[in-house]
């Protein structure tokens, strides 16, 4: 097994976890990728959504990347303070970036070119959300550093963990949401008083397209307090009136932040539909579309 860690950006990192490709004497594979992207309300890598699900899903047999995209703050030395350069939607170009890398090595690494996910958690899967829907904005592409060849940077589908998909609507006063709300806004808008334009447009339902939106896979909890299970509801139906293969599982209970949630019977079943739901999609060719 490859393990190694690649520089994106001056600031971001790809972990690399790339899987022996020999399945038995001189046969080998090539295997579907999954780009993890950690949540941390753009603020921090939330540690239970990086490694251990790269762990969890090599398990099943992907090849598995963990990108460590920019964010506002450095969780091991706060004394560097806010990175107040930090935009929207830099994590996003970074993403771009890694998934070009992967199409580069895809023969050295034996994966299916074809066959690259995204999955993001809480505002991890903002940044995932963005490119699975605007893959191909020209407002994005124009800042890449190369020049995308074809569908390269059309992901085959997303898996989106609580994801924040907008921000959360104003009768939502849920304290844990509020109380970063400042830095956030800061990275997405750069103001503390964002115009409703400006508001519109880090909703991600606004760029789905049925020409471009890929396959997306969505799970919510209920009782989640940091961001609204309504964003991902209108997500879905969103994806549903426009056509796109989506597959939503809203739970009774759960929160937020839970990564794999071992600990929860109910919960823990979610990489499994995840799974089934990736390897339908390989087995359909719908990424092809």
């Amino acid at each position: 097994m490859i393990t190694k860690t690649i520089p994106i950006s001056k600031e971001a990192v790809l972990d690399l976890y790339i899987q022996d490709p020999a399945v038995s004497f001189q046969t080998y594979t090539k295997r579907p990728a999954l780009i993890i992207c950690p949540g941390g309300a753009y603020l921090i890598h939330a540690t239970k959504e990086g490694e251990p699900v790269a762990l969890n899903f090599l398990a099943r047999g992907f090849h598995t990347f963990v990108l460590k995209y920019t964010v506002a703050t450095d969780r091991l030395h706060p004394e560097k303070g806010v990175n107040v350069k930090l935009r929207y939607p830099a994590p996003s170009i970074e993403l771009m970036e890694a998934i070009h890398l992967i199409c580069e090595h895809a023969d050295e690494w034996f994966i299916d070119s074809d066959a690259i996910f995204l999955a993001g958690f809480s505002a991890g899967a903002h940044v995932a959300g963005t490119v699975g829907y605007r893959w191909n904005d020209p407002e994005l592409v124009s800042q890449l550093s190369f020049t995308p060849q074809g569908n390269e940077l059309k992901p085959a589908g997303l898996v989106l963990g609580y994801p924040m998909v907008a921000d959360n609507p104003g009768n939502f006063s849920c304290s844990a949401a509020s109380s970063n709300i400042e830095l956030v806004n800061q990275v997405l808008y750069g103001t503390q008083n964002p115009s409703l334009e400006q508001i519109e447009s880090v909703k991600l339902k606004n760029y789905v397209q049925p020409q471009s939106a890929v396959p997306t896979f969505i799970w919510h909890s209920v009782d989640d307090s940091v961001v609204s299970p309504n964003l991902s509801l209108e997500l879905a139906q969103t994806l549903m009136h426009n056509q796109i293969n989506c597959e939503y599982h809203l739970f009774s209970h759960g929160g937020h932040g839970l990564g794999l949630a071992n600990e929860d019977p109910a919960l823990r079943v979610w990489p499994y539909l995840a799974e089934i739901w990736m390897k339908s999609l390989e087995k359909n060719n719908e990424y092809d579309s």
